[in-house]
């Protein structure tokens, strides 16, 4: 779909002149969002994902204002700016559970998977590119076919920024459930789903875990 600014200016005064005209009809909407206003927002969970345009756990969770605290960025790439949005969350919000949600098709890891000798990065991208280069070694080492690899990249990565939750004095010593999922953009399905727990040695392990 291919619009001028002009265009997409006006989707978005569209749209939030739907948004007002659903919460200022029913009831129930408008005074769910003065209690907000008069409360605070108490989000059951913080969920770190993906900018991808695709996936948006607001809608994926069928959630509505103040239910879910959200970190975003390209490749869902945790830097101490986004460790210390969670840490705001699971010590002043008090989310429960905080996870990390990868998906398929990932541009980011396919982009850090398949540089081009005369592409010029920015620093901002080339950090990117770095943060996520790991979990392609590793894949590579892994896995000698290429489509294979690259699903494999990105379900290390999910599993490398989660630890790094995990290890960041974001997470240290506090009582919320660490989880991460797969999200596969072709069918709206939950790939899998993992748990981070400390054995008695003290080291992280990633055990497979269901919905249930």
């Amino acid at each position: 779909m291919n619009i001028n600014t002009q265009e997409a200016l006006e989707k978005l005064r569209q749209g939030y002149q739907s948004f007002l005209a659903q919460s200022a009809t029913p009831v129930s909407n408008q005074a769910h969002i003065q209690q907000l206003y008069e409360n605070g927002q108490h989000p059951f969970a913080t969920v770190v994902t993906c900018s991808d345009s695709r996936v948006s756990p607001e809608i994926l969770f069928s959630c509505q204002l103040g239910d879910i605290f959200t970190v975003r960025t390209a490749g869902h790439v945790l830097s101490a700016f986004e460790l210390a949005s969670i840490e705001y969350a699971v010590d002043h919000l008090h989310t429960p559970l905080v996870l990390v949600l990868g998906h398929s098709h990932c541009g980011a890891v396919k982009s850090a998977a398949t540089p081009h000798a005369d592409a010029h990065h920015s620093h901002a991208m080339q950090a990117l590119v770095d943060e996520i280069s790991p979990a392609i070694e590793a894949a590579k080492r892994q896995s000698s076919a290429s489509a294979s690899w690259m699903r494999l990249a990105e379900d290390i990565h999910i599993e490398r920024m989660l630890r790094k939750v995990a290890e960041s004095e974001a997470f240290m010593e506090r009582a919320s459930i660490l989880m991460a999922a797969k999200y596969d953009i072709e069918s709206a399905n939950i790939l899998y789903l993992k748990s981070l727990s400390r054995r008695a040695d003290g080291q992280l392990e990633i055990l497979k875990t269901t919905w249930a």
